[in-house]
């Protein structure tokens, strides 16, 4: 994450976010601890009566 942080704020982006399903309490809990939010939720229908059940998190990189 440290790595992802400093390429985002070498190239002026001002966040990175990703999706986590939402049944995965122990990565998320990582997540938060490393400063990332739920932004929003999101099921995508990926066919054959199978969805994805995700939460986006978000994390704000201050740009210098």
């Amino acid at each position: 994450m440290v790595f992802l942080e400093m390429l985002y704020k070498g190239r002026n982006l001002n966040s990175i976010w990703f999706t986590v399903n939402r049944n995965n309490e122990s990565s998320i809990a990582v997540y938060e601890k490393k400063g990332f939010r739920t932004v929003r939720e999101q099921i995508a229908d990926i066919g054959n009566g199978f969805v994805m059940d995700d939460f986006i998190m978000e994390k704000e990189i201050p740009v210098p």
